[in-house]
């Protein structure tokens, strides 16, 4: 059975594991960054964290009934989300700014004016792990233009893809920042190509070599670990930033770094908590920069100071996710991708 055919029948349990091992590396970055912490980690995760998310989003990757019925189904799935949670997390940051005079260390500048137009002046804003929606709907309409542009030969897809990627990387030497993240969609193209192209190879399929896949997981960690220790600049596919080094080792460690994940996913299959995590994390995207700001006051107030406050903090925050999951699929599915507000 094909992996096409099993993800019609069901879903496909190993990619739910990876796609909760995702979310946990992004909430710990999220922590990490709030608290200025140089987790050593985190110089390992960075380089395969958000590659490793665009090719989940590839590796489903569907025309659906034409472009309008595809912009539809994306525009519920990632551009609705994006928009509700944008300005949900503003009205939340100045509520608690101007009536109880909390600060969640958002933004410096709390005029409404201002933050409103964040996403697209300044590319920073409250809540800003959702600028991966924004930028995957886009990435999703480049893909789209390239499937029909290539008829979906593989081949001319993977090129234009790449050749995608290099007009990003292009626009970050030329110093040209396109607003609202769409420099940065060109360049992660090539990731969600990678999603797209292994699935559509069948690599995935079960065979006589998957007796391998823990051995081969582990290579490539070690191999991209490696390259994550002797490579101190990094850098932000949300900023379209890059040195010359972390250019040229982007695209090969988030490739190598993503297929490990994968590998050892498969292998695994399931682990219960962080599968829930994986089957609804867009509701853990979309949230937990609120909740991670929220608890750290209360850990403040009880006295609980780095650096032991930043694991205590990603403890509570994963935790509480097994009660807010249920809670937002009841009361909060049209801005939680479960349901759909635009008939398709």
């Amino acid at each position: 059975m094909t992996v096409e055919a099993i993800s019609n029948k069901k879903r496909i349990e190993y990619i739910d594991l990876a796609k909760g091992i995702c979310i946990i590396m992004v909430v710990l970055f999220h922590l990490a960054k709030y608290y200025d912490s140089t987790l050593l980690i985190n110089r390992f995760f960075k380089l395969i964290r958000m590659p490793l998310y665009f090719f989940l989003s590839g590796f489903f990757f569907k025309t659906y009934e034409g472009f309008f019925d595809f912009l539809k189904r994306k525009s519920n799935k990632l551009l609705i989300p994006f928009v509700f949670w944008y300005l949900f997390t503003i009205g939340f940051c100045l509520l608690m700014y101007h009536v109880f005079g909390i600060t969640l260390k958002y933004e410096s500048d709390f005029a409404f004016r201002n933050m409103i137009t964040a996403f697209w002046v300044k590319e920073d804003f409250p809540n800003s792990p959702i600028w991966f929606l924004l930028c995957l709907f886009y990435v999703n309409l480049l893909f789209y233009l390239i499937y029909l542009i290539s008829k979906n030969k593989l081949l001319m897809v993977f090129f234009l893809s790449l050749l995608c990627g290099g007009v990003g990387l292009l626009l970050w030497r030329l110093d040209i920042n396109l607003p609202a993240f769409f420099d940065s969609a060109f360049t992660c193209v090539p990731f969600f190509c990678f999603g797209y192209i292994i699935k559509n190879t069948k690599i995935l399929e079960n065979n006589k070599y998957d007796q391998y896949l823990l051995l081969t997981s582990i290579l490539l960690f070690v191999i991209v670990g490696c390259i994550a220790l002797v490579t101190k600049k990094g850098y932000s596919l949300k900023f379209n930033t890059f040195s010359w080094k972390s250019a040229l080792i982007a695209y090969p460690c988030g490739f190598l770094g993503t297929m490990a994940i994968i590998l050892f996913s498969k292998k695994v299959k399931h682990i219960p908590v962080v599968s829930l995590f994986g089957r609804y994390s867009i509701m853990i995207l979309v949230t937990h920069s609120i909740l991670l700001r929220l608890y750290d006051i209360m850990l403040h107030y009880i006295g609980i100071k780095e650096p032991i406050a930043l694991w205590v903090n990603l403890l509570i925050t994963l935790l509480s996710y097994l009660v807010f999951i249920p809670l937002m699929k009841r009361f909060m599915p049209h801005v939680t991708a479960q349901k759909d507000i635009i008939k398709v």
